[in-house]
């Protein structure tokens, strides 16, 4: 997340994904979302990881991998919508997404425990 070309493309890319998860969040209600949301969701997710991959900022692309294994649960088993989880996920993005963020706190973002 320096202020490398690598850096600017993986916020680009968490800045345009964000917004469409953001989107989506609010579209989804707490109980069972519709297979559009749920498709569009995963497509997004799948978007972050690889961009993730691309510049080797394995958190992301490991927290990224975590969110999708519980929406594809949700879709494929009837799991339980992740809403909470979600949350949590898209909040943690846009903090490394932040340009306001240094170096040091990106490393802190990056290592937190419950994303």
């Amino acid at each position: 997340f320096r202020n490398t070309h690598g850096g600017k493309v993986i916020r680009n890319e968490l800045n345009d994904r964000l917004e469409h998860l953001t989107t989506l969040c609010q579209l989804a209600s707490a109980e069972a979302p519709g297979e559009e949301v749920v498709n569009d969701s995963l497509r997004s997710l799948h978007s972050i990881k690889s961009a993730a991959m691309a510049i080797a900022v394995q958190e992301v692309a490991d927290a990224t991998h975590t969110t999708e294994g519980k929406i594809s649960d949700h879709r494929d088993n009837k799991g339980p919508w992740p809403r909470s989880e979600l949350d949590t996920y898209v909040a943690w993005l846009k903090e490394l997404a932040d340009p306001l963020n240094d170096e040091t706190e990106v490393k802190k973002i990056l290592t937190r425990e419950g994303v």
